[in-house]
């Protein structure tokens, strides 16, 4: 009687046992107030169990969550890639300028520094001081606004998508 527990119970319920054991538990059942609770349970969620309408999926069901799980992984790796772009193109501009400020400390520094300046970086340093001069640098600021801008939209438009996937 100690040793009929709920899966016993549901076997019995779903007639899986042979009739020895279906005796012995239809038996325990009789005698146990405690056992008759738990099958009346069981058996009042089997009964809901059964009406309940289960959804059925379409055939394409798996091919179409793997084709969306690919498209999300797709989506990552190309927004990544464009974030790396965009970071790279600032870091270099970042890079430049401050090439170019570094080599204006060092040209203002002292009358000596041409000595200390090598050909190289002085040549270096007029191409920097060339390309962020000031008719370059509006420009740059107006490139660097409009990379933000698209890159902002591309963002909003990713996690738009993200959301909308999500919630599908």
């Amino acid at each position: 009687m100690n040793n009929i527990n709920d899966e016993m119970l549901n076997k019995f319920i779903d007639k899986e046992l042979n009739a020895e054991q279906i005796r012995i538990i239809d038996e325990a059942i009789k005698n146990s107030p405690e056992l008759k609770s738990r099958y009346l349970a069981l058996v009042n969620a089997d009964s809901v169990l059964r009406k309940m309408n289960f959804e059925s999926v379409t055939p394409d069901f798996t091919k179409s969550v793997l084709q969306r799980i690919q498209r999300r992984k797709l989506l990552a790796k190309q927004q990544k890639h464009f974030l790396f772009a965009v970071i790279s193109l600032l870091g270099i501009i970042t890079l430049g300028i401050v090439v170019y400020l570094f080599y204006q400390i060092i040209s203002l520094a002292s009358p000596e520094s041409d000595k200390i300046v090598t050909t190289y970086s002085k040549d270096l340093g007029d191409y920097f001081s060339n390309l962020f001069g000031k008719k370059n640098i509006s420009i740059f600021g107006s490139v660097l606004s409009f990379i933000m801008l698209v890159s902002s939209y591309f963002l909003y438009e990713y996690q738009k998508k993200s959301k909308n996937n999500f919630n599908h």
